[in-house]
């Protein structure tokens, strides 16, 4: 059995909902843990290994008190738990491929764990995120080590059509789409419970972020009129963020006008899925995005999307017609759309079966593996 050191900032440590990229990271580990012996590095607020299964090993290491991604290059102190940071991981990658005797690196994503992978000697390959590129790749310096990493890693994936372009043109190599989601474990969505008087339950679930569009949903329900509203059998919107105090504002404030919204916070899995379940419609009024993890939960779960037309969700609608893109990345727009799916808009059923088989862990991990071989 192939012997694999998996590196990723992304590995999660709680499973509360606030795990963003980890709640995919953990069900792709299981998968590959299947097929090849795996090792995992993290950076994270715990140092030392565990054993999740007889041939998938945890390693950490804490090297600062905050997440990567939260330290700013600009600011002195977060200077140095960065340095911290990058050298203890490149140290630790280096002992595990020795102790190990690893066969083959994959980083998530190219900085800083392609960067780690690329002083072993072993062969690795990249899966690219949209931060690596579209935000680490503006930074001048950064920008010339994330090119040489790119351009030393066996093959190159991307879990966005866009996001594979950019690291094309970054790199002047080729990259392959490799979708990101997570394993919902086979949940049935057949005894969804529906509104005696034929009303819509929509949802929203992210991060309470600008970049998420939280406050341009709200904004959106601004727009709907009487007769909107009396097909709404409620509108939930769950998750936490920066905009947090915004968010239940706003929801305070169309509840005292009798509106039926609702606010929660984060979501494990389970809570995640039943909150999916129940719904009509997902809205996803995110203003960047790629291909959101969310998507391939709504798809599983046969959940018809309206979005924003930003990254590659209109491409993604246009192939498998599982909802569709407003016309532009505007609240009155989004709004047109939300009517749309209130005036009887369906999606046939095998389209949700084609784009979850394809978005499937399953299937990305065979990909992986028939490169590896």
């Amino acid at each position: 059995m192939k012997k694999l050191l998996l590196i990723t900032t992304s590995f999660p440590e709680t499973f509360n909902g606030e795990e963003a990229a980890g709640a995919f990271v953990y069900d792709y580990c299981l998968e590959l843990s299947m097929h090849v012996d795996l090792h995992v590095l993290h950076p994270g607020s715990k140092s030392g290994s565990r054993q999740i299964k007889s041939n998938f090993t945890v390693h950490g290491f804490s090297a600062s008190s905050k997440a990567l991604s939260l330290l700013k290059f600009y600011k002195p102190r977060d200077a140095l738990q960065i340095i911290k940071i990058l050298r203890g991981g490149k140290a630790l990658t280096k002992e595990l491929v020795e102790k190990y005797k690893v066969d083959h690196i994959f980083c998530l994503w190219a900085l800083p764990s392609g960067y780690w992978a690329r002083s072993t000697g072993v062969t690795f390959d990249i899966w690219a995120l949209g931060s690596d590129i579209w935000s680490l790749g503006k930074i001048p310096i950064v920008r010339t080590v994330l090119r040489k990493v790119l351009m030393g890693a066996g093959r190159l994936y991307a879990d966005g059509f866009q996001l594979a372009d950019d690291v094309k043109a970054l790199s002047g190599r080729e990259c392959t789409f490799l979708p990101s989601s997570r394993n919902l474990g086979g949940v049935s969505v057949d005894k969804k419970p529906r509104d005696e008087e034929g009303k819509l339950k929509l949802v929203f679930l992210g991060r309470w972020h600008r970049n998420k569009g939280v406050d341009l949903l709200l904004e959106a329900l601004e727009f709907l009129d009487e007769g909107d509203w009396a097909k709404i059998s409620e509108i939930r919107i769950a998750g936490g963020g920066p905009l947090e105090k915004e968010v239940r504002s706003t929801v305070r404030a169309l509840i005292k006008r009798g509106r039926p919204v609702t606010c929660m916070g984060y979501l494990d899995k389970a809570e995640a899925v039943d909150f999916l379940s129940r719904a009509d419609w997902f809205l996803l009024p995110s203003r960047i995005e790629s291909v959101p993890v969310i998507f391939s939960d709504c798809m599983q779960l046969k959940l018809p999307v309206v979005s924003m037309p930003v990254g590659d969700v209109p491409r993604l609608m246009e192939v498998y017609g599982v909802g569709f893109c407003c016309k532009n990345v505007d609240a009155s727009d989004f709004s047109l759309a939300i009517k749309k799916a209130l005036n009887g808009f369906s999606v046939r059923e095998e389209n949700f079966l084609k784009c979850a088989n394809d978005f499937s862990v399953e299937s990305s991990v065979q990909m992986l593996l028939e490169h590896i071989k």
